[in-house]
């Protein structure tokens, strides 16, 4: 390089830009360049890219006559590729403790690993004020009650967060989901929504969403054939031809999908599907996906405590594979005041047990997290109650705990 320098100063194109006086320090420049290890070497090529991409789109704009509708398709598959490559392709290289010091400190602050949930409660639940990248999420309860609703909320909250979410539909139809989001935005019943008197309100609303920039796209599936290469691809398509990069994806739900390798028995088939989910998920670059899963029917006898672990159908592939698993559950009196209580069933990256606490109004298709106000007057209240009922519950499951019995157990010893 210094030989291909030296060439370059003493051409006819540089030798009358330069004086004696700055080739010394042409060289020394050229020296630090390349005899030491270039700092934040990722941050730097992804901006060459960027700008090799905005160069090549510049001219391809430059060349293109749009008043030619049948240059259009070829205009497409140029842009196709040229945003294609404005990302450099990530290698996967061994992390180092000691070498990787100023890289991992720099990374926290540009490309932080934990990313918050839109809720405060659940967020505190977490190691860092909120959960690493591509976590996976699953809500668990019994059939029909209310898991759709959920995930229907939790995609609103990442809207308000700026965030876009696809959401993948297996068995509840486009149309029906994207209602519900829209009385879920606009706070509206069913019957309010078909009246058309909210249509202009509906119209401001999407204006807004407009101005932060994010969109909710709700695609519909085949359950059991589509897999997590549809879903990739259709990721793919968004960005590509629509300009929109999907930051969370919503699936309803997960155990409904094909394995990529096509497995055949149904245990199998989702245990692979949740390694799929985790592999996509860190191919994709995502913040988040949240699915929903049933519990068995034994399990369905904890809906007012908290489900356990073993309550979950194909419970093995998910709790390795989910950073963090939440029931939700409610009381009858809990069920009489409209208060949703999802319940910590295991997390991976969190505090063993806790609760996130939300009003809903299912006709709106609506629920809202607690204020921190509103949680404090709850755990004073019927909070109180509910604790009570999971040490109960806990002294019944575990036979040790009741003294007569253990006295019983133990009289040997």
């Amino acid at each position: 390089m210094v030989e291909q320098v030296k060439t370059l100063l003493e051409g006819k194109d540089y030798v009358d830009l330069v004086t004696k006086d700055d080739i010394p320090n042409i060289h020394s420049l050229i020296s630090e360049l390349y005899n030491k290890p270039l700092k934040d070497v990722d941050i730097v090529l992804e901006n060459i890219h960027k700008f090799i991409a905005y160069i090549e789109l510049k001219a391809l704009n430059e060349g293109m006559d749009f008043s030619d509708y049948n240059s259009y398709e070829t205009y497409q598959a140029k842009l196709t590729k040229i945003l294609q490559s404005s990302k450099p392709q990530k290698k996967d290289e061994p992390l180092l403790m000691v070498s990787g010091t100023a890289m991992r400190q720099l990374m926290r602050k540009v490309d932080p690993d934990v990313v918050p949930t839109p809720f405060w409660q659940l967020n505190r639940l977490g190691n860092g004020d909120g959960y690493p990248k591509n976590s996976l999420f699953v809500l668990i309860d019994r059939p029909k009650r209310r898991k759709t609703f959920a995930l229907i909320n939790v995609a609103r909250g990442y809207l308000a967060m700026k965030k876009n979410v696809l959401y993948i539909d297996t068995e509840n139809g486009k149309n029906q989901l994207m209602d519900r989001m829209i009385q879920s935005t606009l706070n509206k019943t069913k019957r309010e929504m078909l009246t058309g008197d909210y249509d202009k309100m509906e119209q401001r609303h999407m204006r807004k969403y407009k101005r932060l920039g994010v969109e909710f796209i709700v695609e519909r599936v085949p359950a059991t054939i589509a897999d997590c290469n549809t879903i990739t691809n259709l990721v793919r398509k968004l960005e590509t031809e629509k300009g929109i990069k999907v930051h969370v994806i919503m699936i309803d739900y997960a155990a409904k999908l094909a394995s990529i390798a096509r497995d055949r028995d149904d245990v199998e088939r989702i245990n692979n599907v949740y390694i799929d989910i985790d592999n996509m998920g860190d191919e994709l670059g995502l913040d988040a996906i949240w699915t929903a899963q049933h519990v068995t029917r034994e399990g369905a006898k904890h809906q007012e405590t908290r489900y356990e672990d073993n309550d979950i159908a194909s419970a093995i592939s998910i709790i390795r594979n989910a950073k963090c698993v939440m029931g939700l559950n409610s009381t009858q009196d809990e069920e009489e005041h409209n208060i949703m209580r999802m319940e910590v069933v295991v997390q991976r990256d969190g505090v063993p047990s806790g609760r996130v606490m939300f009003n809903m109004d299912p006709e709106r298709q609506r629920m809202k997290e607690f204020s921190k106000e509103a949680r404090a007057k709850y755990d004073e209240s019927i909070g109180k109650q509910v604790d009570d009922l999971l040490k109960k519950k806990k002294r019944v499951s575990n036979p040790n705990a009741d003294p007569e019995k253990r006295s019983k157990t133990s009289g040997d010893i």
